[in-house]
């Protein structure tokens, strides 16, 4: 997984995040990365390999996380959410996952590229 033909997959999967629109899409996305990390730790790949699709699936959480926080909010009372909105948690798999979602999209840019760096070196 460590050849030429895995490092451009995992630049077009990189790529194609930014192409995404919908919380749903996204979901699928990191649920392709997380079979992807359980199968390359089956077959015994290397952690280099291994960071590299977390590396790529921190970036698909941080553009969920994206998508998310621009989703119109209620304005009101306690307890009100918008259709839309539950409708999106739903997608995404609930609330929790939401909420963990944008907490990465709010990480400074800087600061995400960093430890993403530290991560795959």
């Amino acid at each position: 997984m460590s050849g030429n033909g895995a490092l451009i997959r995992f630049d077009a999967i990189r790529e194609s995040l930014a192409t995404l629109t919908d919380a749903k899409q996204v979901k699928a996305k990191a649920g392709e990365l997380e079979a992807l990390s359980v199968y390359a730790k089956r077959a015994g790949m290397a952690v280099r390999d291994l960071n590299r699709i977390g590396e790529v699936w921190l970036r698909c959480v941080r553009r969920g996380g994206q998508i998310l926080a621009a989703e119109p909010r209620a304005h009101g009372g306690r307890g009100k959410t918008t259709a839309t909105l539950a409708g999106v948690y739903d997608q995404v798999g609930g609330e929790t996952t939401a909420y963990r979602w944008q907490a990465v999209a709010g990480i400074a840019e800087a600061d995400f590229e960093r430890f993403l760096a530290e991560l795959v070196d």
